[in-house]
């Protein structure tokens, strides 16, 4: 007979038999992987619905009052220029550094 048709049936019977011999472990170790699944699964899902729950809860911006239109318009204009005038300190080269 061929070596690998003998080493192949060889090894068919040593996996079989050590399948059954540890079934109770694999299925211990399958139990448990569900489980640690299910825990995680069930962690995630409470996490999306908490944060749901504060998105639900937030006041979303309305912008049909002219009134509260202009103030977020006041708003971005201020936070503006305090970005510009980030930048232009950032840009500007160090009053003591001599060239």
């Amino acid at each position: 007979m061929p070596g690998l048709l003998v080493f192949g049936l060889a090894a068919l019977v040593v996996g079989l038999i050590l399948f059954f011999a540890w079934l109770e472990a694999v299925l211990i170790l399958v139990k448990a992987t569900a489980a640690l699944g299910f825990l995680g699964t069930g962690a995630v899902a409470i996490y999306l619905g908490w944060e749901e729950l504060r998105d639900l809860k937030k006041t979303p911006l309305d912008f049909s009052c002219p009134a509260e239109a202009d103030r977020y318009q006041a708003e971005a204009t201020a936070y503006q220029a305090k970005l510009d005038e980030i930048s232009r300190e950032g840009s500007d080269p160090p009053a003591n550094v001599k060239e």
